[in-house]
Order: structure tokens, then C-alpha cells, then sequence
């Protein structure tokens, strides 16, 4: 990917210098010792204090000459820690009219949010070819080359790392609660509850049917007609009522035809039932959400992180 199309795709990543409503601060660990590999934590760090800090990144090497990539102000964050190997070799340069030399003593602050800025980074600087973008509705993947076929998705799991995919849900996105495991124990499906609500008004009523792809197009098309975002959130809660939730899933509606994709989340007892209620099923709905999540067969996502509109 050149210096040209790295700036283009960050830039579609603004979001990320948001605080998310919902981070899986252990799945992100597990992404960042594995791709990563950090060998230890820093103890002394030497810092340059600037006045009027202007942050540049220049690029040598087979490109031809020195270019510089022109970041959005809001990913300047990004800069000294892009890193360009193979065919580019960067430096950072941080220039200002007063500076201030010193040594701070302490660990380096490590947190989900960071680390997950370090394996976008990492993805973006290694394996381009692998950061993939979803727009829901409508299901196409694509990346910095394009469309992505569902055949090249499949080959994409057939070595590491897994595809990291940003996926845009628009305001109308149909988000169906499923089913939730609880910290305590037992499991709590959700869509009887949505479906009893949703489908009673419908006669024939419609049976979902994951083998049977006209039976599954006309179940999907009846939810849609007949979803409510506020039911579907109050179901979500009564569901989970009294214990954590351990993880939850939920079904995003693609198209017309049914076509569907699987949302793991594991908030591990961390995050009240009301944030994936309030915030994700019924302002997602009004408003819309964005996620990053890992890629795993049959376009389903393991969610690393929710961020609002």
C-alpha cells in the first residue's frame, strides 16, 4: 500500500480517538501478544517537550525520493507510530521553536484502547491486505484493493492473523438480540421473546430456517418490517436481568435476501446490560454505531470494540 492510499484508509479511521462504549479489554490483549509480541514494559522513557509541535512523517526508499503523508489533524497521534517496511523506510520528525529535555521515570501506560491502536497500526503497516471494511446494511467487504468476494474471505482464513474489519452501521440497521450467556451461569436466548412481539401480527407467521434460504429471506423481511428498536432493547435487559453478562450475540440484517451476520460479544461481566440495550440496539438503530471486529468463517465478527455515532 502506498503513502498515498495508508493516509486515504486512516482517514476513514478517525473514530478510533473516541472512548468506545464497549472494549473486550481481553480479547485485545490476547491480539496484541500474539501479532505484537511486546518482550517487556519500559521503565524510563526520554521526553522532548516542544512549543508550537509540528509532527511530520517522511518516507524513503523504493517509492523514489521523500514524501510526506498528509494526516488528518485529528490522526496526528498516529504519526510516530506509523511504521512503512518492505518497500518504505520512515522517520518521524517533531520540530518546534523551544524544547525541553528531560527523563521520566515509570511504567508505560498500557490500556485496551491502546493496545488496540497498536494492532490497527500494525495491520495497516504488515498486512494491508487484511484490514477490510463492512457497510451495514449491505454486506460487501472490500479493502484498499476493493471488493473483497466472500471466496477470498474464506482464503483469508487460511493463515494468520485473522482480517481486522471496521464495520459502519448506518442509522436503520436492523441489530437483533439472540442470546446471552450469564457470568453466573445459564443461558438467556432473547428472540423467542422479539419473535412472539415482532411475528404475531403476521399470518402465515414466517419460521426462520438457516437451510432453507426462502424461508430465511421471508423472516428476516417480516423482523424488518415489524422491528422496534425500544421492544427489542427491553427484551435485551429483562433477559439479562439480574446477573452480568458473560457474552451476548446478535444477528445484523445485510440485505434483502436475508443475508445475515453474526455479532460475538464478550463483555466477561464487565458491562451493564443497559449499554448493548440502550445504547447499542436502540440508538445503533436511531443514530447508528460503528465497531471494529476480528473476522471469523461465514462473515461472523468477534467484536473488539463499539463506538457511537
Amino acid at each position: 500500500m502506498d503513502v498515498e492510499e495508508r493516509s486515504r484508509n486512516l482517514g476513514r479511521l478517525w473514530w478510533l480517538t473516541d472512548a468506545p462504549m464497549f472494549i473486550d479489554r481481553a480479547l485485545i490483549g490476547r491480539i496484541h501478544d500474539a501479532l505484537i509480541w511486546p518482550e517487556f514494559r519500559e521503565t524510563y522513557e526520554e521526553k522532548t517537550e516542544f512549543k508550537h509541535l509540528k509532527t511530520t512523517y517522511k518516507a524513503e526508499g523504493s517509492v523514489g525520493g521523500e514524501a510526506e503523508i498528509k494526516l488528518p489533524e485529528l490522526l496526528e497521534w498516529l504519526a510516530p507510530k506509523l511504521k512503512a517496511k518492505a518497500a518504505l523506510e520512515g522517520t518521524v520528525q517533531r520540530e518546534g521553536e523551544e524544547s525541553t529535555q528531560h527523563i521520566v521515570k515509570g511504567e508505560r501506560v498500557e490500556s485496551a484502547e491502546r493496545k488496540l491502536n497498536d494492532i490497527v497500526v500494525e495491520y495497516l503497516a504488515e498486512f494491508p491486505e487484511r484490514v477490510l471494511f463492512l457497510d451495514v446494511p449491505g454486506g460487501v467487504f472490500s479493502n484498499y484493493k476493493g471488493t473483497v468476494a466472500l471466496d477470498d474471505l474464506d482464503q483469508f482464513l487460511d493463515k494468520p492473523p485473522r482480517p481486522l474489519v471496521f464495520v459502519n452501521i448506518r442509522k436503520g440497521a436492523l441489530l437483533f438480540p439472540t442470546m446471552a450467556e450469564m457470568e453466573g451461569g445459564g443461558f438467556r436466548p432473547i428472540f423467542p421473546a422479539l419473535d412472539e412481539k415482532f411475528l404475531s401480527g403476521e399470518n402465515p407467521t414466517p419460521r426462520y430456517d438457516d437451510a432453507d434460504q426462502e424461508k430465511r429471506k421471508k423472516y428476516w423481511a417480516a423482523i424488518e418490517r415489524n422491528f422496534r428498536s425500544r421492544t427489542a432493547m427491553q427484551e435485551l435487559e429483562k433477559a439479562c436481568e439480574g446477573d452480568r453478562i458473560g457474552w451476548i450475540d446478535f444477528r445484523i440484517l445485510f440485505d434483502g435476501d436475508g443475508d445475515t451476520g453474526h455479532l460475538h460479544i464478550v463483555p466477561a461481566g464487565t458491562t451493564h446490560a443497559g449499554v448493548f440495550g440502550y445504547n447499542f440496539v436502540h440508538r445503533g438503530y436511531k443514530y447508528g454505531c460503528r465497531l471494529v471486529a476480528s473476522l471469523k468463517s461465514g462473515r461472523d465478527l468477534n467484536v473488539l470494540a463499539i463506538y457511537e455515532r
